[in-house]
């Protein structure tokens, strides 16, 4: 019995070394996608005159999770939300990874009291492959009191391409090039202190669409924003 109850006290003092191990301190923001894709219309005719159009759709935040979804083959609920998590390693950020996130429910019976308690599960999927970002160059501002920052920005040009080499599954590409505007604040948590960007991209670009074609981007509203920034002590992704 005594080997028995230390062979489970080893176990589990394992189990939550193994855990610490793996968990870290990560940089959480939200991505919101706001752009505007213009197609070609189709021709109209009336008696000798025809008319050439070009007309638009909007590409949201819930329109590209939709897209990686489908490729997933997960039906993923309006509430997911689009993350970019960046983990906190010895006070600097590491690379960083895209995910959806999404809450789900589910009700546990009490065996012995009968009692029904619903249970909330938040699920984690990686997509960062669909994404690809790159900058083009940057500048940046600071201001410093005594040797402690105080205030942060900067203005940067990124190249973004949403895309899955060769998958047919994504219905809708794009290649994107952005004017970046930061603006940086501090998040602090449980000692950890993060200077974090909150990113406005104006974006134009191409792309295209398995009904529409190709696709220009650009008329406004074309903006994507990193935002939001919250501090997350949990596992990597």
């Amino acid at each position: 019995m005594t080997q028995n109850l230390k062979a489970v006290t080893v176990a589990a003092l394992t189990s939550v070394l193994a855990f610490a191990a793996q968990a870290q301190t990560n940089l959480v923001q939200t991505i919101g996608v706001t752009l505007t894709a213009n197609y070609q219309g189709t021709n109209t005719t009336n008696g000798t005159t025809v008319k050439q159009v070009i007309k638009s759709e909007s590409i949201k935040t819930a329109d590209i999770i939709g897209l990686i979804g489908a490729v997933e083959g997960t039906n993923l609920p309006t509430t997911t939300q689009l993350l970019k998590v960046t983990p906190i390693i010895n006070g600097s950020t590491g690379p960083y990874t895209n995910i959806v996130r999404w809450i789900t429910t589910s009700k546990e019976t009490n065996a012995t009291t009968k009692k029904v308690t619903k249970v909330y599960t938040t699920n984690n999927l990686d997509v960062t492959r669909f994404f690809t970002v790159s900058s083009l160059g940057g500048l940046s501002t600071s201001t410093s009191n005594n040797g402690v920052l105080a205030a942060k920005g900067g203005l940067s040009i990124r190249t973004l391409a949403f895309s899955d080499t060769n998958n047919p599954a994504l219905k809708t590409t794009l290649s994107l090039q952005a004017f970046v505007d930061e603006t940086y604040q501090k998040v602090t948590k449980d000692g950890v202190v993060v200077w974090a960007p909150n990113d406005t991209w104006t974006v134009n670009g191409t792309g295209s669409n398995a009904v529409e074609g190709s696709l220009i981007i650009g008329a406004s509203p074309s903006t994507i924003t990193i935002s939001s920034p919250v501090l997350e002590f949990g596992p990597g992704y």
